[in-house]
């Protein structure tokens, strides 16, 4: 998956939220990895920034290629590092996102939430709608989520994973499949009419994605048409 022109704002974004936390963390959840391609510049901007941060990708076929190179990246820490006492800081699970965020909602209770989320699992209406019902249990005041396809082909049109013929055998869920709703901008316009404490910005509709921001974030872009997010609390209008 790919959000164009986005992950240096990903990063940047993830690095700001690290004032409101006590051990100065930050974290990235990825629905639908692909191949990596926006994974792997998030993760080298993250490491440019020496933070301490966490990235999470989940995608129902994990890639091996993509997987051979976080291996061969410096600073990448798939598993503990007891030896200097560090932890890891990226994991990627093969996993369906309908299996896996609930049980990072309801088995974490204490928490913080993701400081970025990205969407791009299934493109169809009702996989976006499960995913989005999960988003306030696992987001905080200044997450920033990116939600692709919210323009495009897939924007008002159904796809299912589970017909291609790449994905068989793998763990899909049995969907509705309901002709008069489809695709992601109706699922999308609901929640945020349903979650007042979001809102959308959508200052570039030439890309796919969507940002839809918590309560205390907002997304604009300067005047020299940089994309950038700032917080409520910053008294940056």
């Amino acid at each position: 998956m790919s959000y164009a022109g986005y992950a240096k704002l990903i990063a940047r974004h993830a690095k700001k939220c690290e004032i409101f936390k006590e051990d100065k963390s930050v974290s990235i959840l990825e629905i639908g990895v692909d191949r990596g391609q926006t994974a792997l510049p998030v993760i080298h901007n993250l490491l440019m920034y020496e933070a301490n941060w966490t990235w999470v990708g989940v995608d129902i076929r994990a890639d091996g290629a993509f997987d051979n190179q976080l291996a061969f990246m410096e600073g990448v820490r798939r598993v503990d590092d007891k030896k200097n006492n560090l932890t890891r800081n990226v994991e990627y699970l093969e996993a369906n996102s309908l299996d896996f965020l609930p049980r990072i909602a309801e088995l974490n209770p204490n928490f913080v939430g993701f400081d970025v989320i990205l969407i791009d699992g299934d493109h169809n209406y009702e996989t976006v709608a499960q995913e989005l019902s999960y988003l306030d249990k696992i987001s905080h005041p200044f997450t920033m989520c990116i939600l692709d396809d919210y323009h495009g082909k897939h924007a008002t049109r159904d796809s299912f994973y589970a017909d291609s013929e790449k994905h068989q055998g793998l763990n899909h869920k049995t969907l509705e499949r309901d002709a008069s709703v489809q695709g992601v901008k109706p699922a999308v316009d609901e929640f945020l009419k349903d979650n007042p404490l979001w809102k959308a910005y959508d200052l570039r509709p030439e890309y796919e994605p969507i940002v839809i921001c918590r309560e205390q974030a907002y997304f604009a872009e300067d005047e020299d048409g940089m994309l950038f997010t700032s917080f409520l609390s910053d008294n940056e209008e």
